[in-house]
């Protein structure tokens, strides 16, 4: 399941909060729902509970805690080396959580895992 395209956009003024609007879909395209992400100004980004990234894009444990190292550490070298995989391993892991988030690029992923986390209230 990946983060769909078309995410609107509304600023509230009052509270300073943003609020997103995202679709997900399955590989094929299919929707499954929405998230709606909202955004306090100054919130510090921490990571998911890998649980979470399970249930939202249908990861693996394995895959999960990849992309948290990953918004940990920013560098999939470092994130590797974190999780005590090897290399090939963690490239492996990268291309499915691609595929399965919809993400193109490691900034991409970072970004759409932000939006996500922003609602979660995780670190809260």
């Amino acid at each position: 399941m990946g983060a769909g395209d078309g995410a609107a956009l509304r600023y509230d003024p009052e509270t300073g909060r943003v609020a997103r609007k995202v679709m997900l879909r399955d590989a094929d395209g299919v929707d499954r729902g929405m998230l709606i992400v909202l955004r306090s100004p100054g919130q510090t980004a921490r990571c998911f509970e890998p649980a979470l990234l399970e249930q939202a894009f249908n990861l693996t444990p394995a895959e999960a805690r990849l992309a948290c190292a990953l918004m940990r550490t920013k560098s999939l070298a470092a994130a590797i080396k974190e999780l005590g995989l090897k290399e090939k391993t963690g490239r492996t892991y990268l291309d499915r959580v691609f595929q399965k988030t919809g993400a193109r690029s490691q900034l991409q992923l970072y970004a759409t895992l932000m939006d996500l986390y922003l609602v979660s209230g995780v670190g809260a």
